[in-house]
Parts: C-alpha cells; sequence; structure tokens
C-alpha cells in the first residue's frame, strides 16, 4: 500500500469487526481514507463463536469498504481482543563486564534473553515491551539508552496470543490476497496511546467494558504487569432486561442506552421506546435495577482479576474505564468506583468525532499500527544506507 494511504487495520471486538485505513493527520489526528463496521457473532471465553460467521462478516467488511485487489495492502494488521491473549512478564539481566553506554542493540539483546516461547504450541509472542528498566546504581526508569551502566535489569511485558485466534485469521487473509498480517494488542495499544508516559510510570488499572468481553490490566512503564480477561459486558444487560422483564431484545438495547442510575425514579416513572406501532413504557426503577445488579456483577469480577495479580494495587490506585459496554450509561461510573473501592475515570481518545470509548481499541491499534509502519520503514531505510554507505 503506498505510504500516503497510511495504514490498513482489522479491529476485532466482541460484538463488531471494523476495517479502518488511516495515517497521522496533523496536531494529533487521524486522516482516515476508510472506516466500516459490521456485526458478528463474536466470541465466548476466548473460543469463536461461529468460525463460518467469522469469514462472511470480514468478507462483508472488504466488500462493504469497496477493496480492490490494487488497493490491498501488503501488510494489514490485526487489533486482538484480551480474552485471545495473556501476559507474562520476566526480570531479565544483562552483564555489560564494564561500564557501557547503553544502545538499541543492547535493548534488543534483553529482549530476546527472555524470550523463551518460540516453541510455544499454543501461543504466539505478539508484543514485547519494558516496565521499567534498573541500572547497576539502582536507577529505576523506563527509557535507560545513552546512560552508562555496567549491568541493566528489567522487567519485560511479553503478550502471547492463542493460535486459535492466529489461524483463522491468517486463512481469511490469505485467501483474500494479503499475505502479511502483524498483530497488535488492543488493551496494551490502549494503555499506549490513552495514557502519558508520566500516568503510565505511576501505574494504573485500565478497564475495557465491551459488548460482552471485558479486559482488566495493570499498567505500568511501556509494559502490561497484569491481564485478565472475562466474558461479560454490556450486551450481558440487554440479555438480563430481555429475561428478567419480558423487555424485546431490541428494546433493552434502547432503553439501556436512556438509563439514568443517578436518578431516584417514583414507581410510576417509565422508560419508553418508540416504535413504528406506538410507544411502549417499562418500568424505571425495575430496569434500573436489573442494571445495576449486573454492573455490580461486572465490578466484583474485576475486583477478582485485580485481587490475582501479584503485584501491588493499593485502593488508591485509580481505575481507567473504557470500551463501549457501559462507559455510556449515566451514573455507571459512580456505581463501579463504589463497588470496586476505587475512583473511577472515563478515558476515550481525545480527537474530534473520535472521543468515544468505544472507539478506544480502534484508535489506539490504528496509532500504534501507524508507529510500527514508520519504524519499518525507518529500519529499512537505514539498512541500505549501511549497505551502501550513503
Amino acid at each position: 500500500m503506498a505510504s500516503q494511504d497510511g495504514v490498513m487495520l482489522l479491529d476485532v471486538g466482541s460484538e463488531k469487526l471494523t476495517l479502518i485505513q488511516a495515517s497521522k493527520g496533523v496536531n494529533g489526528t487521524f486522516d482516515i481514507k476508510r472506516f466500516h463496521s459490521v456485526d458478528y457473532d463474536g466470541y465466548l471465553d476466548g473460543v469463536w463463536l461461529e468460525k463460518d460467521n467469522l469469514v462472511d462478516s470480514v468478507a462483508d467488511l472488504f466488500e462493504m469498504s469497496s477493496l480492490r485487489e490494487k488497493d490491498l495492502p501488503k501488510t494489514i494488521y490485526i487489533g486482538i481482543p484480551g480474552e485471545f491473549t495473556t501476559v507474562v512478564c520476566k526480570e531479565v539481566n544483562i552483564d555489560f563486564g564494564r561500564a557501557h553506554k547503553v544502545t538499541d542493540e543492547d535493548i534488543e539483546a534483553i529482549f530476546e534473553e527472555g524470550n523463551t516461547f518460540r516453541r510455544d504450541g499454543r501461543y504466539t509472542l505478539v508484543n514485547i515491551s519494558a516496565v521499567y528498566y534498573v541500572t547497576d546504581d539502582g536507577r529505576r526508569m523506563i527509557q535507560p539508552i545513552g546512560l552508562v551502566t555496567s549491568r541493566l535489569k528489567a522487567m519485560i511485558s511479553y503478550v502471547l496470543c492463542s493460535k486459535d485466534f492466529i489461524r483463522p485469521i491468517e486463512q481469511i487473509m490469505y485467501t483474500i490476497g494479503i499475505n502479511n498480517v502483524e498483530y497488535i494488542s488492543s488493551i496494551w495499544a490502549e494503555a499506549e496511546y490513552l495514557f502519558e508516559a508520566d500516568s503510565r510510570d505511576k501505574s494504573l488499572i485500565l478497564v475495557d467494558v465491551g459488548h460482552i468481553s471485558t479486559s482488566v490490566a495493570m499498567v505500568r512503564g511501556d509494559g502490561l504487569l497484569h491481564m485478565l480477561s472475562f466474558s461479560l459486558g454490556g450486551g450481558n444487560i440487554s440479555a438480563d432486561l430481555n429475561m428478567y422483564l419480558d423487555i424485546p431484545y431490541q428494546d433493552a438495547e434502547i432503553i439501556k442506552r436512556k438509563a439514568d442510575l443517578s436518578r431516584q425514579y417514583l414507581s410510576q416513572d417509565v422508560y419508553t421506546v418508540s416504535t413504528k406501532t406506538g410507544e411502549r413504557s417499562y418500568s424505571a426503577e425495575q430496569v434500573n435495577d436489573v442494571i445495576y445488579t449486573r454492573i455490580s456483577v461486572i465490578a466484583d469480577t474485576i475486583n477478582q482479576a485485580i485481587d490475582k495479580c501479584e503485584y501491588e494495587c493499593p485502593q488508591y490506585m485509580p481505575l481507567y474505564l473504557t470500551g463501549g459496554g457501559i462507559s455510556y450509561i449515566r451514573g455507571a461510573k459512580e456505581i463501579l468506583s463504589k463497588a470496586v473501592g476505587r475512583p473511577v475515570e472515563i478515558v476515550a481518545p481525545q480527537v474530534p468525532s473520535l472521543n468515544k470509548p468505544e472507539l478506544s481499541s480502534t484508535i489506539s491499534a490504528v496509532d500504534v499500527a501507524i508507529r510500527n509502519s514508520k519504524t519499518n520503514q525507518n529500519a529499512i531505510i537505514a539498512f541500505f544506507k549501511r549497505i551502501f554507505g550513503r
């Protein structure tokens, strides 16, 4: 794909597949050439619900995007949802034997020192990043390049993706005519894109609540110290309303977006849904009770995920909420904050017209893809300069 066309990314969500083709614009904006989404069956507990539906949905997405053969990129980036990834952190040491100025090659070497995943039968390594580095005088930092030290210790975060995710994706792309596929952990990309380095260095908890999937990550430095995902999200609220109040699912989706959990409703108060045949009304008290209960269940599961982290997560550590599952429900943030016992803030891309929590995954992953593409181009240029001495 020509550089002016930007990169192409397929972001895999629990409800939608999104195809975006974009390059970086001015002042942190994006020049978007294509942006299309389709609903599909999704996944549950890290397993595709229907692979044939996945194939058909990707085909529909490419057709919707009016991509001709000459428009296909050489490389497509894939945003991987948390349920298909796992995080392994390792402390790695390298001894230079004498005072030594740390270089890019040293960082690559320390990354490789901890990479023991090449022969793993279930997972493929998709991302390596540093949580922190420590020099021989005990200084802890995020970026050691250029510093002089005789030893370098590092906490390295390795993100692995299930091959059960990779195999069908690569088969689909090969059929379409795209032979090179690169993978980006969506939750890691969100951590990198949505937060400044100073915030990440202090540690934070990032929670992406989607349609039927939630990922909980402890972020520090440029890496993930801990990440767990589970199959609960905003879609479960709609299903609860459908089941317990006998509300049609489509009405439940509409009511969920109208709900205001910060208000006290009287028994006669209702939420209404307008249809072609008229209006349908549902008890606001009952709707709010159902939504409150489900958010409480999601909060309990988030707490369980945090408790499984082997690193300290003090109660004053903030929890940042994103994703399209519950972020838009008025009062949900306050209920979640009380249930998890932590301050909660909603985060989204700070880009005009794209500043919605449900777009955090897509925009964060495409930003990382653009940076990766530029890094690869620079590496190729540097290689030829070395070869030809220019």
